[in-house]
């Protein structure tokens, strides 16, 4: 149950709508969600990404030179812009990938993507997806870093996340099996 009356710092409001109570509340969490610095969920190899919370993860993220690293992960903390129309947050990436344990980059590239998520509701719960082809690249174990940018944030605002995968040959695990 939602109480009728609020305090907060000698602040007082009485609710006596429903329409109220949810207006209040959406604030509330856009205060709340404004105040949190941007962050990222663990970056996950999958196989396959069916929507906001709904993946498979590549088992011992394993791949062979041919196929395709997806990448997984949400943003959260992110600037949220009031629009004529609604509210929007943008965002963009940039990549390094390197040997494992190694700091130095095998390729790198700014703005691999921007993604502007713009709705009629604030765009608090949203998902992105990184596809890198792994062509050319010989076995090994690498890490990919990710570097989420906050493009609305003032000062500018980034978060830099690691996922690792192992390329190998498909001849290894026939040899193996």
């Amino acid at each position: 149950m939602i109480p009728s009356t609020h305090n907060a710092k000698n602040y007082r409001l009485k609710l006596s709508r429903s329409a109220v109570v949810v207006g209040l509340c959406l604030s509330i969490i856009a205060v709340a969600h404004a105040k949190e610095p941007l962050g990222m969920s663990q970056p996950v190899a999958c196989v396959k990404i069916h929507g906001f919370a709904n993946f498979e993860a590549l088992p011992d993220s394993k791949l062979t030179p041919d196929d395709k690293l997806m990448i997984y992960y949400e943003p959260n903390g992110h600037t949220i812009e009031r629009t004529k129309t609604g509210f929007r947050a943008l965002l963009s990436e940039d990549g390094r990938l390197r040997k494992k344990g190694s700091k130095d980059a095998i390729w790198k590239k700014e703005k691999m993507f921007v993604y502007e998520a713009a709705n009629t509701f604030p765009p608090y719960q949203i998902y992105l997806k990184t596809d890198v082809s792994l062509k050319g690249l010989p076995p090994g174990d690498y890490e990919i870093d990710l570097t989420l940018h906050d493009d609305l944030a003032k000062p500018d605002a980034t978060i830099t996340k690691s996922v690792g995968f192992t390329i190998y040959r498909p001849e290894e695990s026939k040899k193996k099996g």
